[in-house]
């Protein structure tokens, strides 16, 4: 049983949330009507994606993840995605969701 807290313990600990205002990289404007949801893993990466408010949705596809390295730099997933992340909006009739 201890050999069981103690996986748990280590699972939930390796990694933490995080306000983005705490990242380390360039601070870009957090998405309108979202915000990022970022974790730190062990080696000081941390990683975040866009969460819209409800009844939004982001304007265009975002990337896997945005990763700001211990060196800070920001890493997009996959690569040929861009910086920043996309805002969120609410889609009318005959507006493509992406």
């Amino acid at each position: 049983m201890n050999a069981v807290f103690l996986f748990l313990t280590v699972c939930i600990s390796s990694s933490l949330s995080l306000n983005y205002t705490d990242v380390k990289c360039y601070q870009y404007a957090e998405p309108k009507n979202g915000k990022l949801i970022c974790q730190k893993d062990v080696t000081a990466t941390v990683s975040c994606h866009v969460r819209c408010n409800g009844g939004f949705d982001v304007e265009y596809l975002q990337a896997e993840s945005y990763t700001c390295t211990p060196d800070g730099a920001w890493k997009v997933e996959p690569e040929l995605m861009t910086l920043p992340w996309p805002n969120c909006i609410i889609y009318g009739p005959g507006m493509p969701i992406p």
